[in-house]
């Protein structure tokens, strides 16, 4: 036994207090400290996480090198930007600039405009002047929700941001990458036995200021009713597009269910 501290403790109570109130502040101390370290390198790890998955999924750019090659290895290659904003989605087919901007309307319908970007003119279409059937969530995705759940998933990244999906349908392969915080496509693959079509993420922008503009910069050009189109057809621009096949209504988007294109690509 340590008389000598019995001693302490007997003859000196006071400062014994003081020294256990110090040791209890001092490893209360170290634990805020510990918990505090702790809470913040967890916080600094999801935050790492939720950058890595960027989730603004109805402001966005998207753009796409597509190709396609056939049996004797000739390859055609072209780019689409696939843009978000609200309500509204884009297809902007950089060769030959020319973008289909389709709007939603509050009661469901769904109407389409055709700029023509180096004339800076559009066309517009009223919901029941489009032959399409496209749901919303087709055009708004390019590839049909309901292919996308027929495909089997392969694996997801660790982040959770990609997953992989394999469909085999006879003798087609359809090989998916998807973004699913952004319900994007990062890398399609259509595999037949006369075809590879492959649709490639080259540029994504998540920035909502950046894709404001760009739809600014559409709604000041000149705009026709379709319906009007007879009205105008001396006009040399009009009388132009009609020849190349470009003032008839069309569908935009990926794939449909059963595989086949719809997509405008505009290849001419």
């Amino acid at each position: 036994m340590d008389f000598g501290w019995l001693f302490y403790r007997r003859y000196y109570p006071a400062k014994i207090g003081n020294i256990m109130l110090i040791k209890n502040a001092l490893k209360k101390s170290v634990l805020k400290k510990t918990v505090g370290f702790f809470l913040l390198v967890l916080a600094t790890y999801s935050q790492h996480s939720i950058a890595q998955c960027p989730n603004n999924k109805n402001e966005l750019s998207a753009q796409y090198q597509v190709s396609k090659s056939n049996q004797s290895g000739k390859e055609n290659t072209y780019h689409i930007t696939l843009f978000r904003h609200h309500s509204n989605v884009a297809y902007q087919y950089n060769n030959q600039r020319i973008t289909e901007y389709w709007h939603q309307q509050k009661n469901g319908l769904i109407a389409l405009t055709r700029y023509f970007d180096s004339a800076k003119k559009a066309i517009e279409y009223q919901p029941n002047e489009i032959g399409s059937k496209l749901s919303w969530q087709q055009i708004n995705e390019l590839i049909s929700p309901t292919l996308r759940a027929k495909m089997h998933l392969l694996n997801t990244s660790a982040n959770g941001c990609e997953q992989k999906f394999q469909l085999l349908q006879g003798e087609q392969k359809v090989l998916l990458t998807w973004l699913s915080h952004l319900n994007v496509v990062k890398e399609l693959t259509i595999i037949t036995p006369n075809q590879v079509k492959k649709w490639q993420l080259q540029q994504l922008t998540t920035s909502a200021d950046t894709v404001a503009k760009q739809f600014a910069q559409w709604q000041q050009y000149q705009t026709t009713d379709y319906a009007d189109i007879g009205d105008n057809e001396d006009d040399p621009f009009f009388a132009k597009m009609i020849n190349l096949g470009f003032i008839e209504h069309t569908a935009s988007g990926f794939y449909q269910a059963d595989g086949q294109a719809i997509a405008a690509e505009h290849q001419h």
